[in-house]
C-alpha cells in the first residue's frame, strides 16, 4: 500500500510539473507586460562579412517595461545568427537569418518581455543600414533602403544621428538612433535608440565587434 502511494504521489508530481510548464508561459502570456512584436527592415546575410561578431548590453525601456540583457552574433557562411541572454546569463531567444527569411525561437515563451524580432531589426538599423558617404564626408546624408528613407548625420567623422523614417508616416513617429559623441570612427560603442510607434527605448552598449575584411 505505502508502494502504491508513493507512486501516486509520483504521478501527481509529474502531472502538476507537466501542467506548470503548459499555464506559466500562458499566465506570463495573460499577466506579463510585453512589448508588441515591431515592422522593420534586413539587411541580406550575403551582405554581412563572413566571421563577424558581435557582443552588446541592452538596458529595454517601456511604460511596463524595464529589462536588461546581453547578444551575441555571428555571421558564419550564409546564416547569421542571434542569441540574447537574461540578466542571468540565462538564454532567452535565438535568431537565426538566412537571407533576408528568419527563423526565431524563444525558450521562454513569451515570458520574456521582448520579441527577439524587435532586437535583430535595431541591431540591423545599429550596424548595417548606412547611408553611403565618403569616408572624410561631414554633413547630412540620406539614402532608401528595405522602403524606408534613411538620414544620417556625420561630425567631425563620426556618426551623430540615424533616422528611419517610412512613407506615410509622421516626423515624431521615425525610429531614431543617436551616438555618443566620443564614439571613434567607424565604431558604435554606445547608442541610444528610440521607438515611438512601438513605445520603447533601448540604450545599446557594444563591447566586441569584429567585421573582418571582405576578401
Amino acid at each position: 500500500m505505502r508502494a502504491g502511494y508513493f507512486v501516486g504521489i509520483g504521478f501527481f508530481i509529474t502531472l502538476a510539473l507537466a501542467a506548470c510548464q503548459t499555464w506559466l508561459p500562458l499566465w506570463s502570456l495573460l499577466h506579463g507586460p510585453r512589448l508588441r512584436e515591431c515592422p522593420g527592415a534586413l539587411f541580406p546575410t550575403q551582405e554581412i562579412p563572413d566571421g563577424f561578431r558581435l557582443h552588446q548590453r541592452i538596458r529595454i525601456r517601456a511604460e511596463k517595461v524595464s529589462v536588461g540583457l546581453e547578444t551575441v552574433a555571428q555571421k558564419h557562411g550564409d546564416e547569421f545568427v542571434l542569441i540574447g541572454l537574461n540578466s542571468m546569463g540565462a538564454k532567452v531567444f535565438a535568431v537565426r537569418q538566412r537571407g533576408l527569411e528568419i527563423e526565431v525561437k524563444e525558450f521562454m515563451g513569451r515570458a520574456f518581455p521582448v520579441p527577439p524580432r524587435n532586437v535583430l531589426y535595431d541591431l540591423h538599423r545599429e550596424l548595417f543600414f548606412r547611408v553611403p558617404r565618403e569616408p572624410v564626408q561631414d554633413g547630412d546624408f540620406r539614402s532608401l533602403a528595405g522602403g524606408v528613407e534613411i538620414t544620417e548625420e556625420w561630425r567631425k567623422g563620426r556618426p551623430r544621428r540615424r533616422v528611419f523614417h517610412r512613407p506615410g508616416e509622421a516626423e515624431a513617429d521615425a525610429v531614431v538612433l543617436e551616438f555618443a559623441a566620443d564614439t571613434p570612427p567607424g565604431t558604435t560603442a554606445s547608442v541610444h535608440l528610440r521607438n515611438p510607434v512601438c513605445g520603447y527605448e533601448a540604450a545599446i552598449v557594444t563591447l566586441l565587434e569584429t567585421v573582418p575584411e571582405r576578401k
